[in-house]
């Protein structure tokens, strides 16, 4: 393996990428310090590059998980994300959400194609010092293999010092 070095400014976290039937890889960031949730589509190959980008969402506050699963279990991909986020310290609440993703015409689809749910909220931050926030990543799962369908959501509570299993 070697380095191949494809550069875009708010990416922090996590990020997650995923193929396009052109060929390209569309990479969703959730931006912690940029606090907002962007995609990058990017041209693969000898030279890769980053074609463009777009905001998805300015206004989640710290972005901080995300993972490409079909979180609805209509056989498409969706995006399953949280922010990290403490309103102690001004910041909106914290969620977990999903986006239908118009994965075909990222970065000229209408914003509206942007469809988001949110799937929990009301993490309550109870750690103690500096810079707590909740909650932290989710993960998708189905208890048996052969299952199919909507996925189980494990999600570590980070400073709400649990873990909440599961959310569906």
């Amino acid at each position: 393996w070697y380095q191949r070095r494809v550069h875009g400014k708010g990416p922090g976290v996590w990020f997650s990428p995923r193929a396009l039937a052109d060929g390209t890889l569309a990479v969703v960031t959730p931006e912690y310090f940029g606090e907002k949730l962007s995609v990058y589509v990017v041209q693969l190959g000898a030279s890769p590059k980053v074609t463009g980008s777009r905001v998805i969402n300015g206004t989640l506050g710290h972005g901080y998980a995300s993972y490409i699963v079909d979180v609805d279990g209509d056989g498409t991909d969706d995006l399953l994300g949280t922010t990290h986020n403490n309103v102690k310290d001004g910041d909106p609440a914290s969620i977990v959400y999903a986006y239908e993703m118009p994965w075909d015409n990222l970065l000229a689809a209408p914003q509206s194609d942007f469809k988001m749910h949110i799937l929990a909220s009301g993490f309550k931050v109870t750690e103690k010092g500096k810079h707590q926030a909740a909650p932290g990543f989710p993960n998708p799962f189905w208890p048996k293999r052969v299952m199919g369908g909507r996925p189980y959501i494990a999600l570590a509570g980070d400073g709400t010092q649990s873990a909440l299993i599961p959310l569906l």
